[in-house]
């Protein structure tokens, strides 16, 4: 991955998640658990450095934590 991240050509990424909470003063135990699934796919394009560099960052585990905005 980090090796495509560093050629200058478009291409997309996939993120899926699944997010589950269960409702506020209610049992774990109880079946009635809200969960969100979802999927996005983003262009990552060729001129596109500033993501590339974060995305690469991440991968690397070297990103310093940091308020985005």
């Amino acid at each position: 991955m980090i090796d495509i991240l560093g050629k200058n050509d478009t291409f997309s990424v996939r993120f899926s998640y699944t997010i589950t909470r269960n409702p506020p003063d209610t049992d774990d135990a109880e079946d009635i658990a809200a969960v969100v699934t979802g999927e996005n796919v983003v262009d990552i394009k060729s001129d596109d450095d500033s993501t590339r560099n974060a995305l690469i960052e991440i991968l690397k585990g070297t990103v310093e934590s940091q308020n985005m905005t």
